[in-house]
């Protein structure tokens, strides 16, 4: 009986933590915005005031280098020379990071870009701008601007290319994740991130300048070394606190952080955005893993489209890209539901491979990713005109059912030992007391 009772209280203390486990929402975090996101299936994991206006600092250099390498054919080859050092009088003047870049000094843009990504150099940034805005850096922030608006980032106005606070130079950070996502794409871009280190040869007026990543997730000397990050770029001034933009991998998980707004109560050290990252990333990596549910071109399930209800085509609805999900430890993908959602805008002829609308998966009732579906099958048929309906192929397949089956059996099973407990309590009680002499009544 004893052992019945041990395995009715594992299982039942099993099914209470699972369903009331610390979530990434409990973890402590200083940033004042912050936007989480696996890149594998674009599964947001974290979203804390990430519409938020703020100052993005030297985060801002991701754009600069961004707008550079998609106007410079040759990185390698393209020289840039400092007419007049002058320029970077105001980055001098407010102590912005810089390389004291001197008059008649001549780089590669591709030097210039590993002293702004990796040493977040101001006026390597600042020329750069002057470069490729021909003869002027705000001509090459309008060309930031115009770029952010493209990628769909409506809340950011850049007023410089290096970052340093400006009257209404602003982002935030879904702007941030959309522009890094963007730069990410870039395969030199990639390139440059990937290194810790630069040397910038010697010049006539200087020696070679060994420019190293200042984001210390990837500095192994560093106490906020975490050996599964990937860099990308920090800020910091004293309007916007510490920013980091930063990527971490492991196994076949990816995600890509964005922290703004650490270290606005004026604490000098240490920096809050390490330790953010960090424990997001463990969060993370410790709590979820990524399953596969179908690969690229994979058919997933039929459908009908019809419009009558004699006529009707059935289609094979076939995955676009590569499904995955992020679940729980031990969550399986027959453990969620899949949402099939159609366009109404389709005509026949309907071709293999046209996009016939999406599937979005259900965790726990939130929608944790979607996918674009394609038809799988060719429909040469003419129709009558008409409303075209859907008769989506359907299954009941909710986590939300089971999670609540097993509250419901934990708390039976608790009440079932507390039942049993006070049974034999009783039992015990009568078997200890004394005997009860019976009175005879006929005396």
């Amino acid at each position: 009986m004893r052992k019945s009772i041990v395995a009715f209280l594992v299982f039942a203390f099993i099914c209470l933590q699972w369903c009331f486990a610390e979530t990434i929402n409990d973890l402590e975090i200083n940033s004042r915005s912050v936007y989480m996101v696996n890149l594998d299936n674009g599964q947001v994991m974290l979203d804390k005031n990430s519409d938020k206006k703020m100052e993005p600092a030297s985060l801002t250099k991701i754009m600069t280098s961004l707008v550079v390498l998609e106007n410079c054919k040759d990185i390698k080859n393209e020289k840039v020379t400092v007419e007049d050092d002058s320029l970077f009088y105001e980055i001098r003047r407010e102590g912005g990071a810089n390389l004291a870049l001197k008059t008649g000094e001549t780089f590669t843009v591709e030097d210039l870009l590993y002293a702004t990504m990796l040493h977040s150099a101001c006026d390597a940034a600042e020329l750069l701008a002057y470069h490729f805005g021909g003869g002027d850096v705000d001509a090459f922030v309008e060309m930031m601007n115009a770029r952010a608006a493209e990628i769909g980032a409506k809340d950011t106005l850049f007023r410089n290319p290096h970052g340093l606070d400006a009257d209404g130079h602003v982002t935030t950070a879904y702007d941030m994740y959309l522009i890094t996502r963007e730069a990410l794409k870039n395969t030199q871009f990639s390139e440059i991130i990937s290194h810790t280190s630069y040397i910038i040869p010697e010049t006539e007026k200087s020696g070679e300048r060994n420019v190293k990543y200042r984001v210390e997730l990837v500095n192994k000397a560093s106490a906020n070394y975490y050996r599964y990050a990937m860099g990308i770029k920090t800020g910091f001034t004293d309007l916007a606190g510490r920013c980091l933009v930063t990527m971490a991998k492991k196994e076949d998980a990816s995600y890509l952080l964005v922290l703004m707004g650490a270290n606005l109560d004026g604490e000098p050290a240490p920096i809050k955005t390490y330790g953010d990252a960090t424990r997001l990333f463990e969060y993370v990596f410790n709590a979820y893993s990524l399953v596969d549910v179908a690969g690229s071109g994979e058919k997933l399930a039929q459908t009908q489209l019809a419009f009558d209800a004699t006529n009707k085509k059935t289609i094979d609805l076939v995955a676009r890209d590569r499904i995955c999900l992020l679940l729980p430890h031990g969550v399986t993908a027959d453990m969620t539901q899949a949402v099939y959602e159609y366009r109404k805008d389709i005509t026949l002829p309907l071709m293999t491979g046209q996009e016939v609308g999406t599937v979005s998966y259900m965790y726990d009732g939130e929608k944790i990713a979607e996918f674009v579906l394609l038809s799988g099958t060719d429909v040469y048929d003419t129709m009558p005109d008409g409303e075209l309906k859907y008769y989506p192929a359907e299954g009941f397949n909710t986590l939300t059912f089971w999670k609540t089956f097993f509250v419901i059996c934990a708390v039976l099973c608790i009440i079932g030992i507390l039942h049993i407990l006070r049974n034999k309590g009783k039992k015990r009680a009568r078997r200890n007391a004394p005997p009860v002499r019976k009175r005879n009544l006929d005396k």
